[in-house]
């Protein structure tokens, strides 16, 4: 049988492999030569990158090794999640510090050392950064946001840093910031202008990547009230700004988020006695009016400090259930968005000859991908 299988017709064979998850096409590719080369085209790349090819898939990046997983969510119980592990090893390091972002199913994020590494778990390629072009000198302070998307219009992978310098000694609170943009295909970091707002004074955010630009909630310089959304064109490399989703009364914080494809926005407020946390999306891109409360979580129901950090993952087909990661916690839950109930995802592990923990067994990377599509690069 595995004779027929192996002689389909290549479209035939394009529609069996494109139902297949990560795991399976990683075995897949080591078929034949020919089966590789299918897999890794582009024309492969972008049938898999269309959203009725979109497998319940997210990767989860361990936090004390080198160690990725998928885990794919069981269609019937949605609460179920079965784990495989990918190949990565990076023997410099043991930690992954920050989760930047993907796309197409490459990887982007820090190591222990602070390098930026990018890694397409297909393909098993891995990049190491270099680093911005920056001059500073002694006494000057160096912060920076980060965020990865794809040049569609170039095909191209970016990296952008928007970095701020500081004289520590100086007590002046002005200060410009700096945007670098990074090209996988030229290999080489560029200075692209000045970003001329203002990041809320929390915890640092990557840029959330959706229709071909970077987001990051702002303010105006001058201001402290009104929040924005910065965005940088990864196309033309413009930036400008659009309006975020109107703000609740006795708001505490807002994160700006991906979900599904489109922006979505946590906010944090205080109302009736009670903290609550309020989860909405852009429905159309760019269109304040399209922002649509997907609902709202009464955070005293199952902890503050366990949802203080909320990071939705991906809607489920049947717009019901979402998956959450509760970072302070550093697990995975799925939220019932009609009945409003909360459990916590049983991971299951695949047979395995590694003897790598799985992720029930260790502490989960507080960061996790919805990996939904591939690259071939």
């Amino acid at each position: 049988m595995s004779g027929y299988i192996i002689n389909l017709p290549d479209d035939l064979l394009t529609l069996v492999l494109l139902r297949l998850p990560i795991h399976f096409l990683l075995r897949s590719r080591c078929v034949s030569k020919s089966w590789r080369d299918l897999i890794d085209s582009p024309h492969f790349t972008n049938l898999r990158s269309r959203p009725t090819t979109s497998s319940s898939e997210i990767v989860v990046g361990l936090s004390d090794q080198s160690t990725f997983f998928t885990l794919e969510f069981d269609s019937k119980n949605s609460s179920v999640a079965i784990s495989r592990q990918l190949n990565y090893h990076d023997p410099e390091s043991k930690i992954h510090n920050l989760f930047i972002g993907s796309c197409n199913g490459l990887l982007c994020f820090t190591n222990s050392n602070e390098d930026i590494i990018l890694w397409n778990p297909l393909t098993q390629k891995h990049w190491e950064l270099p680093s911005p072009p920056i001059e500073y000198s002694m006494g000057e302070q160096v912060s920076s946001r980060l965020g990865f998307g794809y040049d569609q219009v170039n095909d191209d992978y970016k990296v952008v840093s928007i970095i701020r310098l500081r004289d520590i000694f100086e007590e002046s609170s002005d200060y410009e910031d700096e945007v670098y943009v990074y090209s996988l295909k030229l290999n080489r970091w560029r200075k692209i202008g000045e970003f001329s707002w203002k990041f809320p004074e929390q915890e640092q955010e990557v840029g959330a990547f959706s229709n071909g630009s970077l987001h990051w909630i702002v303010k105006k310089k001058q201001w402290n009230v009104v929040n924005l959304i910065a965005f940088l064109d990864l196309r033309n490399e413009e930036i400008g700004v659009m309006p975020c989703a109107r703000d609740p009364n006795d708001l505490i914080k807002q994160q700006l988020r991906i979900l599904n494809g489109n922006l979505c926005m946590i906010s944090y407020y205080y109302l009736a006695g009670r903290y609550r946390v309020g989860i909405s999306v852009m429905k159309e891109y760019g269109i304040e009016k399209s922002w649509t409360k997907l609902t709202t979580i009464k955070m005293d129901d199952y902890g503050v400090w366990s949802l203080w950090k909320l990071r939705p993952i991906m809607l489920l087909k049947n717009g019901r259930k979402l998956i959450l990661q509760m970072e302070r916690d550093n697990k995975l839950v799925v939220y019932d968005v009609l009945t409003r109930s909360m459990e916590d995802v049983s991971i299951d592990a695949s047979p395995s000859p590694s003897p790598s923990p799985s992720p029930s067994q260790a502490k989960l990377q507080i960061s996790c991908v919805f990996l939904h599509n591939i690259t071939s690069v």
